[in-house]
């Protein structure tokens, strides 16, 4: 058996987080707790709910707040790697008072060097509430949103090809999936396109709040649906206690691993500098485990220079042979960048260790 768990890295300033809670697979939803909502930037909360006894809560001391969840990874990974077009529906439920703004929905694909528009990403499809087809969402009650046909079907905008951050009349997910050559020069004055968005394999599904908005932003959101066109589905019912899964069987060894801190943030490194963030990874199952690390995107600053140990070698070739059930190993890891260093800017990437039952 075999176990993912991420770590966002970030360089100059963290502007992104992703979390992958660390449990083992998944038959019926799967919880996330407050510890995942605390690392996300939300608060988990009894105060409402729409299923359950909790939600998640924004938090207003936070830049933003974002869950992001990767299909591959545990414990989402019943889902397993699918495309635009293999979306059926996504649903989630928000509760509100009366701002515009809402938790919004974004969609990000796998870099594939083919019109990349980011680094860590192919392209990203937002879908603001406020654009929605057929609206009808009162205060202070909880409402579903869904990129399926009726009431508040969501409508996506691409910001890296539009300019802007969504207009009314956008297209929806229906439409971005009708053809392999998409134009936004037919939904407005943008450039034209000819963008097989369908085509893309989908690398996160993330659920966000605005970092213009945040700040003053009162929300709660829950109970998260993701619907495949090969049948399969998703419910991620989001608490204020403890992340589990509901499991479909008795699994007598436990192969688990939690990394901390989720996030390594190495702030500001000039050339001919360095900066180190400690770490421990901890075999949080039963039997012993082998754990080996993938590092992307390859060629980044990570990639060349973020060592663990310190004194080691290249945090990409990491490895670990033995780490009984239990155990931990803490080390410093080091981003030490040269003197003769010339790109500048932030720089993020994602480390995922991987655990294998020995």
């Amino acid at each position: 058996m075999r176990k993912l768990v991420g770590v966002l890295l970030t360089v100059a300033v963290a502007v992104s987080l992703m979390v992958v809670p660390a449990v083992t697979s998944a038959a019926g939803p799967v919880v996330l707790g407050g510890d995942v909502a605390v690392a996300s930037h939300a608060l988990g909360t009894t105060n409402t709910s729409h299923g359950g006894s909790g939600c998640w809560e924004a938090d207003k001391t936070q830049n933003k707040t974002e869950l992001y969840i990767a299909p591959t990874v545990v414990p989402f990974s019943s889902l397993g790697s699918f495309t635009i077009d293999e979306i059926a529906s996504i649903s989630y439920w928000t509760n509100k008072p009366g701002t515009p703004q809402d938790f919004f929905l974004a969609i990000y694909t796998v870099p594939d060097g083919k019109d990349d528009t980011a680094g860590w990403y192919g392209y990203r499809l937002n879908g603001e509430p406020y654009f929605s087809n057929n609206p009808s969402a009162p205060n202070n009650t909880w409402n579903e949103w869904n990129t399926s046909v009726g009431t508040n079907q969501l409508t996506f905008f691409d910001t890296n090809k539009t300019g802007n951050y969504g207009f009314y009349g956008q297209p929806t997910l229906q439409d971005l999936q009708a053809t392999n050559s998409f134009n936004w020069s037919a939904w407005g004055a943008y450039p034209a396109t000819a963008i097989d968005y369908g085509n893309e394999t989908v690398k996160f599904i993330s659920f966000q709040t605005g970092s213009g908005w945040a700040s003053t932003f009162d929300g709660y959101i829950d109970d998260i649906t993701i619907t495949l066109t090969t049948g399969k589905s998703l419910t991620i019912d989001l608490e204020k206690g403890t992340s589990s899964v509901n499991l479909g069987v008795n699994v007598p060894a436990i192969t688990a691993i939690s990394v901390t801190p989720t996030t390594w943030d190495f702030g500001e490194v000039s050339p001919g500098s360095y900066s180190d963030v400690y770490v421990s990874i901890t075999n949080t199952g039963t039997v012993p485990i082998k754990v080996t690390t993938e590092l992307t995107p390859a060629g980044s600053v990570f990639d060349s220079y973020l060592r663990l140990p310190y004194d080691g070698g290249l945090v990409k070739n990491f490895s670990l042979s033995n780490l009984a059930g239990g155990n931990s190993y803490s080390n410093t890891a080091r981003l030490s960048i040269p003197r003769d260093y010339h790109a500048q800017g932030v720089e993020t990437g994602l480390l995922v260790f991987e655990a294998t039952a020995l």
